[in-house]
């Protein structure tokens, strides 16, 4: 437990708080893809480093993840989650090799359609049980 003077010596509230834990987390999930990329182990085929290091996080804090981003959630820590997620799908769809489909939708359609679909998996996917989601939850969606 942390006294609340402690508290509020580091952070303005909660809000604060979980927008520092964001800021934290994007920087170490940006370092992820970054150290990849310059190590040249990123391939086409391969789930990037960064997103898997986000999955794996999510999954182990998927607690975490559903009370913040779920129902009772605030929306702007959803809406900063949703946008961090983007930034990383972002990434990924500039550093395809491929030549995208004319007939495929907008990327920025395509990342926000995963962005919440992704929002959704985490807080309905593993609500229901405490299992990890399947490794086709987590990984097939980009191949």
């Amino acid at each position: 437990m942390v006294n609340r003077s402690t508290f509020y010596r580091h952070y303005l509230d909660k809000y604060d708080l979980l927008d520092q834990y964001l800021d934290t987390l994007q920087a170490k999930v940006a370092e992820a893809a970054q150290q990849a990329e310059e190590a040249g182990s990123m391939s086409a085929d391969a789930v990037p480093a960064g997103l898997l290091m986000l999955i794996k996080h999510v999954q182990e804090y998927a607690a975490f993840y559903r009370v913040v981003l779920g129902k009772g959630g605030d929306q702007k820590i959803v809406q900063r989650f949703r946008q961090f997620s983007e930034a990383r799908l972002r990434f990924m769809f500039e550093r395809q090799s491929e030549p995208s489909d004319p007939k495929a939708p907008p990327i920025e359609m395509r990342m926000r359609c995963v962005s919440f679909a992704g929002i959704g998996a985490i807080c309905g996917g593993w609500k229901t049980t405490s299992r990890a989601a399947p490794s086709s939850w987590r990984y097939g969606w980009g191949s």
